[in-house]
C-alpha cells in the first residue's frame, strides 16, 4: 500500500500526459483533414464554400479556401536551357490564321488556375493538467494545404467509365480508354480567325456521330467473338460455365482502329508525309489485317477443338454427345475460316 501511494501520483501524471498527447494528435489530424476538405470543396464547378463546416469542427475554429501559389512558368524553365530551345524540341510557335497572332489557350488549360488552397485554424484546451502550464494548457494549429485539380480524368470530364462496353468485352473502362467518344469543345470566341475551320470540324464530328452504318464498325473495337473464343480456349472447354465472370480472366482482344502517328507539326507537307499518308496506308491494309487476324483465331480454335475431341474419343466410354457438339463447332468454324480465306484471296494487293 505504501509503494502504491508513493507511485500513484507519478502514474497519474504519466497517464495525464498520454491523454493530452492523444488529444493533441487527434486534433492535428482532424485539422489536416478539414484543411484538405476546405480546398477540395471549392474546386471548379463546386460550390462547397457555402456548405456548413463539418459537425466535428468547433464554432470558433476557422475553415476557409484561397488561391494557391502560382506554379512555376514552364516557359521560364524551358528558356533557361538552350538545348530545349531548338526547333526539334520546342517546335514552331502556334499562331492563329493569317493574322499571325499568338494563340493563347485560355481557361481550363492554365495549370496555375487549377491550384487551390485550404486554410484551417483551431484552438483547444488540454483536457488535463491545464493549471500547471503558463498558458493554461491552450494550444492551436494553423494549417495550409495546396492541391492541383486533376481535371483531365474521365470522371471529371463526364466521359463514360463503364465496366463493360456495348459488346460485353471487359477491359475498356476508366482512363484506359484509348479513344474519346466525343470531342473536347473549344470556345470559338478565343480563335476568331479560325471559326470557319471550327465549324467544318463540328460538321465532320456530327457526320461521324450520325453515321447510320457506324455499328458495322464494331469488329474494329475489341470484337466479342475474339473475347469469347479466347476465353473458352483459356478455360480449355467448349462451353463456358455459367459461374464464370469476365473479371475472372483477362483476355487480350485486338483493337483494329487505325491510329495516326503522334506528331505535332504546322508544316502541311510534313504532316501529309508523316501522318496522313501512313494513316491512309493503315486504312487501305485494314481488310487484310483483320482478315488474317480472324483466320488465325478460327484456325487456332479448330486445332484446339480437334485435340480436345481426340482426347475425349480416347476415354472409355467416349462421351458421344460432347464429341458431337465439338465436331459441330469445328464444322462451323471451318465454314467461317473458308469464308475469310476466300475474302483474303479476293483482296487487291494494296488492301492485303
Amino acid at each position: 500500500m505504501l509503494e502504491l501511494v508513493l507511485y500513484l501520483p507519478i502514474m497519474l501524471f504519466v497517464m495525464a500526459l498520454m491523454i493530452n498527447f492523444g488529444n493533441i494528435a487527434a486534433w492535428k489530424v482532424r485539422a489536416q483533414g478539414n484543411t484538405r476538405y476546405a480546398a477540395w470543396r471549392t474546386l471548379d464547378d463546386r460550390t462547397g464554400q457555402n456548405d456548413p463546416h463539418p459537425p466535428n469542427w468547433p464554432r470558433n475554429a476557422t475553415l476557409a479556401t484561397s488561391g494557391g501559389n502560382a506554379l512555376d512558368d514552364p516557359n521560364a524553365i524551358w528558356n533557361g536551357h538552350p538545348a530545349l530551345l531548338t526547333p526539334a524540341v520546342r517546335g514552331p510557335l502556334l499562331t492563329a490564321g493569317q493574322g499571325g497572332g499568338r494563340i493563347v489557350v485560355p481557361g481550363r488549360f492554365h495549370m496555375d488556375a487549377r491550384v487551390h488552397a485550404g486554410d484551417a485554424h483551431v484552438e483547444r484546451n488540454l483536457p488535463l493538467l491545464r493549471g500547471i502550464l503558463r498558458n493554461n494548457g491552450r494550444y492551436a494549429f494553423t494549417l495550409h494545404q495546396e492541391l492541383l485539380d486533376d481535371r483531365w480524368e474521365y470522371r471529371h470530364l463526364n466521359w463514360p467509365a463503364n465496366s463493360f462496353d456495348r459488346n460485353d468485352v471487359p477491359g475498356d473502362w476508366g482512363n484506359s480508354r484509348r479513344r474519346a467518344k466525343r470531342w473536347w469543345r473549344i470556345d470559338p470566341q478565343f480563335f476568331g480567325e479560325i471559326q470557319g475551320e471550327l465549324q467544318q470540324f463540328a460538321q465532320a464530328d456530327a457526320r461521324l456521330k450520325g453515321n447510320p452504318t457506324k455499328f458495322a464498325l464494331d469488329p474494329l473495337d475489341r470484337d466479342n467473338e475474339f473475347y469469347w473464343i479466347r476465353l473458352r480456349a483459356r478455360l480449355g472447354t467448349l462451353i463456358i460455365p455459367p459461374s464464370t465472370t469476365p473479371e475472372d480472366f483477362r483476355v487480350t482482344v485486338p483493337d483494329f482502329h487505325p491510329r495516326a502517328p503522334v506528331r505535332c507539326d504546322m508544316d502541311r507537307d510534313r504532316v501529309k508525309v508523316t501522318i496522313v499518308d501512313p494513316l491512309v496506308r493503315q486504312i487501305e491494309r485494314l481488310p487484310g489485317t483483320m482478315g488474317r487476324a480472324f483466320a488465325g483465331l478460327y484456325s487456332g480454335e479448330i486445332a484446339r477443338l480437334k485435340a480436345l475431341k481426340q482426347a475425349l474419343e480416347a476415354q472409355m466410354p467416349p462421351p458421344a454427345a460432347e464429341i458431337q457438339a465439338i465436331q459441330a463447332e469445328i464444322d462451323r468454324l471451318q465454314g467461317l475460316l473458308d469464308q475469310v480465306n476466300a475474302f483474303l484471296g479476293s483482296l487487291p494487293r494494296q488492301n492485303r
